[in-house]
This record gives C-alpha cells, structure tokens and sequence, in this order.
C-alpha cells in the first residue's frame, strides 16, 4: 500500500464508522429519523404524466425558460450552447454555441436566463458582464451594458442578476463576502472570520442607473479561514456548513418579489413600488437538531479536512491556508422547513417551495404550493432525481438528472 494511503486510513476508518452509526452520509450529517412532514389534511398530488421530453440529453446545471406559445429556451452552460426547443421539446435552434458553423458565438460564457419585457429574457455575458435580451424569435436583439467598474453598482458590487421586475429594474442577489477585504489593513497572521447574517436584495434601475436595497434577506452562516504573510500575499479557505438554512426569493410575473423566510416559514410579498404583504406561518413540523447531532457534524467535517489537509500537504509541502471548519453557533437549532434556492414562481401568483427533509429522509421531492394570501392550497410531489424548474399555466417544466447529464420533462399539474 502507498505511504500516503496508510496515512489517511484512520480517518476513513472513522467516517466509515460514523456512517454505519447512522450518524454520517457522504456529505452530511444524518439526523432524526422520519420526513419533515406537513401537518396539513392536504393530500399530496404526484406528477408523473409527461406530455413532453427532450430527446437530447442536456448538462446538469441548464436554465429552463417557458414561452407562452409553447416553446421552451433553455440555457445549458456545461455544453456552452443556448438553445429555443419547440412545443413538443423534440426539436431545437440553436441561439448561440462555440461552433464556427453556426457562427452564433457563445463567446466565454452565457449564464443564467431571466424571464425580460413579455416573451423576450436575458442572459449574463460572463466575458463583459452586460446581459443580452434574446426577443421571442431566439434572436440577440440588443444588449444592456453592466455599469462602469469603480462606480457605485458596478459589477463588483451587485453581482449577477435574479429576476426583473417589470417597472425597469434588474434584481441581484448581492455577491458573497470578499473576507480578506474586511481584514484590518495591518493585520499579519491566521484568524477565522464569520459571513454577515443578512444579504440585500438589490436593484438597479434600467434606465436611470439608479441602485438601491429591496430587503434583506437571511444568510447561510459561513465561515472562512484567512492567512495574511508578513512577507506578502494572502488566502482564504471557506469553511463548508452541510445543513443550509437561509431565506429564499423569487419574482413573479407581475414583478413582485416574493421572500421565502427561514425563520418561521412564511412569505413576504414586496411589489416594485415596495409595498409589503407578509402571509401567515405555512405548517411544517420543525425536527430539532439536537447539540450531540451538531458535534457529531464539526467532528466528521473535521476528519474530512485533515483527511484533505495531507493529500495537499503532500502535493503541496511549503504548505497554505488552513482548513476552516463551522461551529455549533453556525448551525440552525432546527432542520429547514424548506430546501435552499428552491423557490419557484407560478403564472398564477403562486409559489412553488421545495419542503425540507431531515438527511436521512427517503422519498421524491415534495413542493408546497403557496398563495398570495399564504394560504398553502397544494403538495405536489415529482418524480426521484426530479427538480422544478418552471410552471406553466396547467403544466410544469422538471429536470431531471442521472448520471451527469439532465433532460427537460413537460408534465401535466394534478
């Protein structure tokens, strides 16, 4: 057996251990048993009549934008194409890829497709940071240059759009925290330093240039170890938190912004003019994560990263930042009531939420179904290894993933 090999064994003997405890999965820590379940007489409705299926496989991480006609764009970054599926989602133009024959150039990368002015959306130059606005057609018709670097708003500041909200503003979900920029400017050595609780929501209006702060939403808890040398130069290295608790948002079609809030699993409604409506506490059984679950968690997180510390120590010998790991503190007291950055908007005003599971949970994804009064009128389950990615007026727009590629399901709403 390799040196490095006999090394590591001890502590993979002991995530194994940890796993047939129950306490472990492969990411995660395991916690008490049972779904989080919904409290409610509603009976859950499964989708699984398809009307339509690409016959083409796709990347995993691939943007799905339904048009009222019935086609559907779809962006798919990991083959660098965007491509306009028509009704029946068996065929598909091509708007943009990397081949000279096509001569539609991706260039360095388009990401994310927003839901623009009618059937027209945009997607992010990752190259210039401007966003293109593709019309009905699949066309390129014009482009919206990002704001000068060095100027309030720029691109540093605002990050990449979410959503548009019809009254001539652009939505960001503000950019992560660059830690090493807070330090104070004489510090030299190692520390640990936590994220901010809340991140804005922010806008920038279109045509004025205007940049203001919507609301602000709750952070996942993070934590990053950072080196500053004496002799120059710096590093961080983010801690990872395997249980993400954090508020959600999205934006319907009448461009109000609707904030999905972790603390006690309701909605804030938020119109353009800032007008704000919030629902009452949707039901959900909230499943404690007791202290001895959390310690169980940092220790395996622990194991892991020594485990990753040597295999870099011995590639790397002169060594480099150290591992960050969260602490209790960082974790939530209860299991989300929802999943993360799984919020989806409907035609109708509603809200699409994916329910949260304790870890050890089995079972296909289940989505409350949320109205503009609060009011949770439906649960839908979709098909294992199923996401929603967009509703329609009687239907809904999956994607599902298996073995590193996806495809896009058109299926019927119960």
């Amino acid at each position: 057996m390799h040196r490095s090999m006999r090394r590591f064994q001890p502590a993979a003997r002991i995530v194994r251990g940890l796993r047939e405890l129950g306490i472990v999965g492969p990411l995660t820590v395991l916690g008490a048993p049972g779904a989080l379940a919904q409290p409610s007489a509603l009976a859950v409705h499964r989708i699984s009549a398809q009307i339509h299926t690409t016959t083409e496989l796709l990347g995993m991480r691939i943007g799905v934008r339904p048009l009222s006609d019935g086609r559907v764009l779809v962006s798919d970054p990991q083959n660098s194409r965007l491509l306009l599926f028509d009704s029946t989602l068996e065929h598909a133009t091509t708007i943009a890829d990397t081949t000279i024959a096509t001569g539609k150039a991706w260039g360095k990368g388009l990401v994310g497709l927003i839901p623009f002015v009618g059937d027209s959306s945009l997607a992010r130059d990752v190259l210039t940071k401007a966003y293109v606005v593709i019309d009905p057609a699949g066309k390129i018709a014009r482009v919206i240059p990002a704001p000068a670097r060095g100027l309030v708003g720029g691109e540093q500041t605002l990050g990449e759009a979410v959503g548009y909200d019809r009254a001539d503003h652009l939505l960001f979900r503000a950019p992560r925290p660059v830690f090493l920029s807070l330090l104070d400017p004489d510090f030299v050595g190692d520390t640990l330093m936590r994220g901010p609780d809340t991140i804005p929501i922010l806008r920038r209006n279109l045509v004025t240039g205007a940049l203001d702060t919507l609301a602000l939403v709750r952070a996942q808890r993070t934590r990053q170890a950072v080196r500053r040398r004496a002799e120059g130069g710096a590093s961080g290295r983010s801690a990872f938190n395997p249980v993400a608790s954090a508020d959600d948002w999205t934006v319907l079609d009448d461009g109000t912004v609707a904030v999905v809030k972790i603390a006690d699993y309701h909605v804030d409604w938020i119109r353009p003019d800032r007008r704000v409506t919030s629902t009452g506490k949707i039901p959900a059984t909230w499943v404690p994560i007791s202290a001895a679950q959390k310690a169980a968690m940092i220790d395996t997180l622990r194991v892991r990263d020594s485990i990753l510390a040597a295999e870099r120590a011995e590639s790397r010998p002169a060594g480099g930042t150290p591992s960050a790991v969260i602490e209790a503190s960082d974790l939530p007291d209860f299991w989300p009531p929802f999943a993360a950055e799984s919020t989806v908007p409907a035609p109708d005003g509603t809200v699409w939420v994916r329910e949260g599971r304790v870890p050890s949970a089995a079972g296909a994804p289940v989505y409350d179904v949320i109205s503009h009064e609060g009011t949770l009128i439906d649960r839908v389950q979709v098909p294992g290894g199923a996401t929603v990615a967009a509703v329609g007026r009687r239907t809904a727009f999956l994607v599902e993933r298996a073995n590193g590629r996806s495809r896009v399901i058109e299926a019927s709403i119960p």
